[in-house]
């Protein structure tokens, strides 16, 4: 792979991940507001039933509203109850063919995993 840098090019090899976790997780994000007035149009919005991501397409964004940013100090892990039993843990491996989920914690596996043990 050719990649450009300073109108340079540099040869790199490109690393494919061979397995990995993926994890689901809630976080608070703030979108700055710049005034008063935006502050109402802000509101207006959301009481209408916009959501968050949805006041970009409405108000402009360099000079009603400040770039949206995570907060990372507030993440939580979601547990499968909280996510109608479905996993919230998922390792991946890399196969032969495609990526394979090789385990998670969603309730089915778990049922599944308890069975095989007796």
């Amino acid at each position: 792979m050719l990649l450009k840098i300073d109108g340079n090019l540099k040869r790199t090899k490109l690393t494919i991940m061979d397995s990995y976790l993926d994890y689901k997780a809630t976080i608070w994000f703030r979108i700055p507001i710049q005034s008063e007035e935006n502050l109402q149009k802000v509101k207006q919005k959301i009481e209408e039933g916009f959501l968050p991501s949805e006041l970009y397409n409405e108000l402009d964004i360099e000079h009603e509203l400040g770039q949206c940013e995570p907060l990372y100090d507030t993440e939580e892990f979601i547990t499968p109850n909280e996510n109608d039993g479905q996993s919230t843990i998922e390792i991946y491996e890399n196969g032969d063919k495609d990526v394979q989920i090789i385990w998670d914690n969603s309730y089915e596996s778990e049922i599944k995993r308890k069975n095989n043990e007796n």
